[in-house]
Formats: C-alpha cells, sequence, structure tokens
C-alpha cells in the first residue's frame, strides 16, 4: 500500500501529510499486519526535495511506520541513468541516521521515451460524463503551460535505457523498480513526455505504426527479466573493464548473468573491424564520384544502402535488436 502520491508538489504541510500517513498506515496494518506499506512517492527533484519536504515527515514519524521510502526517476535515454546512485546513497545514509535502517528503497516510476514530444497538438479525447465535465471546466480556469519540446530519441536509445536503468538501480541498493507510465502509451494524450514512455504505440503521435505495436523496449524489457528472473542482488558485483565500460554481474541460479554496456555510445567505426572499415571507405569514395539524377536515384540509394547493412552486419547490431523480431527491426 501507499499512501498518496508525490505529495511534495500537492503541499508543504510537511505535519499534515505525516499525520495522514500515520493513521492510514495504522488502519492498514491493524487489518492486514503482514502488508508493507510505503511513503508517498518522491518527485524526481532529488536530493533537494528529500530534505525540503520528506526529512520532516520523516522525523515526525519517529523512525516508525514507513516500510518502503519510494524514489521517482525520470529523464532520457543518454547518461541520466546514472545520476540515481547519487539520491539513492544519500537517501539510505539519511533513513539510516534518522531511524529507517530497515525501511527498503523502491522506485515506483522510472522511464524515458522514445520519439520527439512536446511537437504536436493535444489529442485530448472528449470529456465523457460529468465527472469528466467538471474536471474540463475546473482545468479550463488555469493557464496552459508553455508546451515542452524534448529532443527525438529513437526506439533504440529508449530500448538500451530501460535495461540499464533497471539492472543499475537494482545493483546499487534499489529493493523493487518499476516503469511508468503504462504498458501502452497515452498518458494525458497532450504529446508529453509521458505519452511515449510505454512499451506499445497507441497510434496517436509521431508516426505510430499502430496502436499496439510493440517497441524495442518491449521486447528488450521481456528478454532482461527472463535472463534476470531469480537473480540475487544482494551479491551484485561491478567488475572495472575499462573507460565508459559498465558491467554488472549478478549470481542467478548456479551461474552467473553480466550486463554489459558501452557509455557514451561510440561511433561505428569505432567497433568495425579495420578491414571491414577499409572496404566501406573505398565503397563511399566510388559513390561519391559520381551524381545523382532521377535515372541513376534508385541505384545509388541501394548502394549506400549496402554499405549500411555491411557496416551492420561487420560491427554486429545492438543486443536489443536481437530482441525482437526480425519484421519489426527491419521495419526500423
Amino acid at each position: 500500500w501507499q499512501v498518496e502520491n508525490e505529495p511534495d508538489i500537492a503541499s508543504e504541510d510537511t505535519e499534515g501529510y505525516a499525520h495522514i500517513h500515520a493513521i492510514t498506515y495504522d488502519a492498514i496494518k491493524s487489518a492486514c499486519p503482514q502488508a508493507q506499506v510505503a511513503l508517498g512517492g518522491q518527485t524526481g527533484g532529488g536530493i533537494p526535495v528529500f530534505e525540503r519536504f520528506f526529512v520532516p515527515v520523516l522525523k515526525k514519524l519517529g523512525g516508525k511506520r514507513v516500510d518502503i521510502y519510494d524514489i521517482h526517476y525520470y529523464g532520457d535515454a543518454k547518461l541520466d541513468w546514472r545520476g540515481v546512485k547519487e539520491v539513492y546513497d544519500h537517501v539510505r545514509k539519511r533513513l539510516d541516521e534518522l531511524g529507517y535502517a530497515k525501511t527498503e528503497i523502491w522506485i515506483t516510476e522510472m522511464g524515458t521515451y522514445s520519439g520527439a514530444p512536446g511537437d504536436e497538438k493535444s489529442r485530448t479525447p472528449p470529456p465523457r460524463g460529468e465527472r469528466e465535465l467538471q474536471r474540463a471546466r475546473d482545468l479550463g480556469q488555469i493557464p496552459e503551460p508553455p508546451r515542452l519540446k524534448l529532443a527525438p530519441q529513437s526506439e533504440r536509445e529508449q530500448a538500451r535505457d530501460v535495461v540499464k536503468r533497471h539492472a543499475y538501480a537494482l545493483s546499487i541498493g534499489v529493493k523493487k523498480t518499476f516503469w511508468a507510465w503504462g504498458l501502452l502509451e497515452g498518458f494525458m494524450h497532450d504529446d508529453g513526455f509521458f505519452d511515449h514512455t510505454g512499451f506499445l504505440y497507441d497510434g496517436e503521435f509521431d508516426d505510430d505504426p499502430g496502436r499496439g505495436t510493440a517497441k524495442l523496449a518491449c521486447h528488450s524489457y521481456r528478454k532482461m527479466t527472463e535472463l534476470l528472473d531469480g537473480a540475487d542482488w544482494s551479491r551484485a558485483e561491478t567488475p572495472a573493464l575499462g573507460r565508459d565500460v559498465y558491467a554488472i554481474r549478478v549470481p542467478r541460479g548456479k551461474g552467473t548473468v553480466t550486463v554489459l554496456w558501452r557509455d557514451p555510445p561510440y561511433p561505428a567505426s569505432a567497433m568495425i573491424p579495420p578491414d571491414a572499415l577499409r572496404q566501406m571507405r573505398r565503397r563511399l569514395e566510388e559513390l561519391g564520384g559520381g551524381v545523382t539524377d532521377a535515372n541513376n536515384l534508385r541505384d545509388r540509394f541501394g548502394a549506400l544502402r549496402g554499405i549500411i547493412e555491411f557496416g551492420l552486419d561487420a560491427g554486429g547490431p545492438p543486443a536489443v535488436d536481437g530482441w525482437a523480431p526480425p519484421g519489426r527491426v527491419q521495419a526500423l
């Protein structure tokens, strides 16, 4: 059970929230003693939000009534996955100091997007029923905030981030992780961040291939859970393998599973054998010697595509491609 969500957004009344959490906690435990109860999730504000709102709440609760502390952690698919460690380490240290050494830390909301949030008009469906009509009237009194446009991210970038965010958070001590929002895209239907984080397209924005089409992130999540099911994260190791190479080795059954990646991603030329790279450059030089016109456009485009495919075959595609159906990868 969880008492409220992101209470630090709704109010600065830390005493009021501590009171509502305490009486709800006691009611839950009286009905179901084995239930776990989480404090309302902390927004993505990190350490400042924790110290401003949640530390006073934790002090008011006196080291009791918090089985789970919940952090929310979103961001882009570049290097944002790394930032969670600083927040986790700080929160863990302060929880221990405040009498919550047995309190687990979960991330019930984390994620990144594919596509380009904020570059299309809102498609919020018309209100249905009196309750939705009243909500629409209420929202109509509030000035619409400026639209936030975010840099485009590919399906591959999102799929890689799914694996990195889950594996890294679990390896540093987070007990449970949950992707948000939703398996299917669509939250506010305003082309915002949360309308692009799902694993299945909803058919609304950014040239969606059709409602229900699975992204690479969906296949990556499925494969990741298959490979890591039953892993003992309390014994996870992070072997040092060199600059920009990240590895997490975790025991599973009688063996181990190692999650491995490079960040930041290297250019294709760094991953392709020298002989193959020389052959690609020779083909590009031959192609660059001519002029494209209406008569040879198809042939020249085909030759360029052949060079790209040769490079991918020589360098090896990302692992996330290998976890998806070939037809979906070909479409991308």
